[in-house]
């Protein structure tokens, strides 16, 4: 059977997460859940982009999460369909972004 990918997409602490969650257990765990937040891919950034528990995280895959740290230039041209098979060593090991932490905000797309 082809995979199906599902897109869930509204407002912040519109209930994405908790869908999805329930979403998951509907379907046995045949999901895996790939984040597009900018920030989430940031270690360390927990406050403020509500990343999912490390209970929910242990419930389902997630990928494209606490990847990087924070001074490491991140955008959605580094990604691509086979994203979730990579290795996060591949992410974790990219070379540090020059970029000082003020004009960061505006390298990620």
């Amino acid at each position: 059977m082809k995979p199906l990918g599902l897109c869930l997409a509204g407002p912040t602490a519109g209930g994405k997460s908790a869908l999805a969650l329930q979403l998951a257990e509907t379907l046995h765990g045949a999901v895996e859940f790939i984040s597009v937040d900018s920030a989430q891919v940031y270690r360390g950034m927990d406050i403020g982009t509500a990343k999912p528990s490390a209970a929910e995280r242990a419930r389902v895959p997630h990928h494209l999460i606490d990847l990087l740290e924070p001074e490491q230039a991140y955008s959605a041209a580094r990604s691509s369909p086979s994203t979730p098979r990579r290795s996060t060593a591949a992410w974790t090991s990219a070379p540090r972004s020059p970029t000082p932490p003020s004009a960061r905000a505006s390298r990620i797309t």
